[in-house]
C-alpha cells in the first residue's frame, strides 16, 4: 500500500497446511507488524490475489484456498479504518488460488490472470483473463495464444505500451519456460519468442519495474521437486 508504506499480508501456511485466517500489516519504515483484526478477513489464506486500487484507496483481494475450500468472494482492505469489507459483486471470476493479478494504472482497473483450482497432478489450472473496475468483474475476450493454463507465474503491467506481461509458471508436472503479453487495449497475447529466458520456475518474487521496461524476478520453486531457486533475473522487453 504505497500510500501508508505498508505491506499488507493475508493468510499463509506451513508445514502443516493452512494457517488458520488472519491477517497483518508490516510498516516499511518502523518495520513494526501488526495484526488486522476488524471486518470480514478473507477465509482464502492460501493463494488469494492482492493488488492496490488507488481509485478506491484499498488494497483488493480475491479468492485463495484453506480450510472452507477454494474461494471466488472479493474482499476490499481499508488502510486507514484497518478493516477488510466482502463486495457485494455480480459477476465474479470462479474459484482459484495462485493466479496472477496486477494493476492497470491506464485503464484504472484490476487484472487477473490464471490460477488454479486444484493443484497436483491433474488438477485444474486455467488461461482466463478477467479485470475488476471498482463495481464488477468482467471476463476480457481475447485472440492469440492464450498462454497454456498456468499458476504462480511472474508477472506485471507494462504502463507505457498498456500491456500484462507474464513469464513462467507452473501445472505441477510441468513449469512453462515461456514469456506473454496481452495488449490490454485489443485483448491480443503476444509470445516473445526472441528473448532468452530463465529456467522455468513457479512462486518467484518479482516486479515490473516500468521506468526500465523490464521484469525483475529472484528464486521460486521448479519442477519436479519443487526444488528451491536462489538466482535473480532481469527480462527486458523492449517494444
Amino acid at each position: 500500500m504505497p500510500d501508508q508504506d505498508e505491506i499488507l499480508f493475508v493468510g499463509g501456511r506451513n508445514a502443516q497446511g493452512p494457517l488458520p485466517v488472519g491477517a497483518w500489516t508490516l510498516d516499511l519504515e518502523t518495520l513494526a507488524w501488526t495484526a488486522v483484526t476488524d471486518g470480514d478477513i478473507p477465509p482464502g489464506v492460501v493463494g488469494c490475489h492482492a493488488a492496490w486500487f488507488p481509485p478506491g484507496g484499498y488494497a483488493l483481494v480475491f479468492g485463495g484456498d484453506g480450510y472452507s475450500g477454494l474461494q471466488r468472494q472479493s474482499y476490499t482492505y481499508d488502510p486507514v479504518s484497518r478493516a477488510f469489507a466482502k463486495l457485494d459483486v455480480a459477476n465474479p471470476p470462479i474459484a482459484r488460488r495462485d493466479g496472477m493479478m496486477a494493476y492497470d494504472p491506464v485503464s484504472a482497473q484490476v487484472v487477473l490472470h490464471g490460477g488454479a483450482g486444484r493443484i497436483g497432478p491433474g488438477g485444474a489450472h486455467y488461461n482466463d483473463t478477467w479485470v475488476f473496475d471498482g463495481a464488477d468483474w468482467a471476463e476480457l475476450t481475447t485472440t492469440g495464444g492464450p498462454p497454456p493454463e498456468r499458476r504462480w507465474g511472474a508477472f506485471g503491467v507494462d504502463p507505457a505500451r498498456h500491456r500484462f506481461v507474464l513469464f513462467s509458471g507452473t501445472q505441477e508436472t510441468e513449469d512453462h519456460q515461456d514469456l506473454w503479453t496481452l495488449d490490454l487495449d485489443t485483448g491480443a497475447w503476444t509470445q516473445h519468442q526472441d528473448v532468452t529466458l530463465p529456467m522455468p520456475r513457479a512462486g518467484a518474487s518479482h516486479a515490473f519495474v516500468p521506468e526500465e521496461d523490464a521484469l525483475y524476478f529472484f528464486g521460486g520453486l521448479t519442477q519436479p521437486d519443487y526444488r528451491a531457486l536462489t538466482d535473480g533475473w532481469r527480462i527486458k522487453l523492449g517494444g
